[in-house]
């Protein structure tokens, strides 16, 4: 496959997954009132997420 198709896949992918990323801040007020769960159990979902999208990376560029 091309430098250019993967690059372009991977501007792709960080442009639709940006909006979760900026986003999250605007659920955790709801989330910690309708579960009450305090602000560092709502976090560890965001600590997971991030977890999950940043390891696989090395893995998949080789």
């Amino acid at each position: 496959m091309s430098r250019w198709i993967r690059l372009g896949a991977a501007v792709t992918a960080m442009i639709m997954i940006a909006n979760l990323q900026y986003g999250w801040t605007l659920f955790t007020g709801p989330l910690t009132k309708a579960t009450g769960w305090k602000l560092s159990e709502v976090q560890y979902g965001w600590t997971l997420f991030i977890v999950l999208e940043t390891w696989p990376c090395p893995c998949a560029a080789g």
